[in-house]
């Protein structure tokens, strides 16, 4: 076949190529009407009082510090101060905390890599033993406080390894 023998193919045209242009319609959008059934009838102002509200918690929680614990000179917090709880009480809460760590955490892994439910029974624990650990949100002092001493825990098991194994 010669080229003059070859039929011609229509070329591809772009959109706005030979379009005529026509003014843009506003779009507009519709919806269908839905039977919601019976209409429900306003509470009348005597029925609506605060009385009502008694059943839900109107106080809010204590929430955690944006910045990290145990950073205080890289924009974090000390736990102590940013609780202040007597020296007393703080102790107690240590001690409990780090007794139950030992006895329901893998002191080998770090608090991401715990089992949630063992810290859940962490928590549980010291919130029983001190019920003003409900004011705040998520139980974040218990949470840091098991961060803090695992991390503790991890270094000072890792200080040992390199101890152990350096030549004498």
């Amino acid at each position: 076949m010669f080229a003059q023998d070859t039929p011609k193919l229509p070329q591809p045209q772009s959109p706005d190529q030979d379009t005529p242009k026509s003014p843009q319609s506003p779009k507009t959008v519709s919806f269908t009407s839905v039977d919601v059934g019976e209409p429900r009838s306003l509470p009348s102002p005597s029925d609506s009082s605060l009385t009502s509200l008694e059943s839900i918690e109107l106080t809010t929680k204590i929430r955690k510090p944006p910045s990290k614990v145990g950073h205080p000179g890289r924009g974090g917090y000390n736990l102590e101060e940013h609780l202040r709880w007597s020296d007393d009480e703080m102790c107690k809460l240590k001690r409990v905390i780090h007794t139950a760590v030992k006895k329901y955490l893998d002191t080998m892994k770090s608090r991401s890599y715990q089992d949630f439910k063992a810290v859940q029974k962490v928590t549980g624990i010291a919130r029983q033993r001190f019920p003003r650990l409900k004011d705040y949100e998520h139980c974040w002092p218990v949470i840091d406080m098991i961060h803090l001493h695992l991390k503790y825990l991890s270094s000072r098991h890792w200080q040992k390894i390199r101890r152990d194994s350096s030549p004498e």
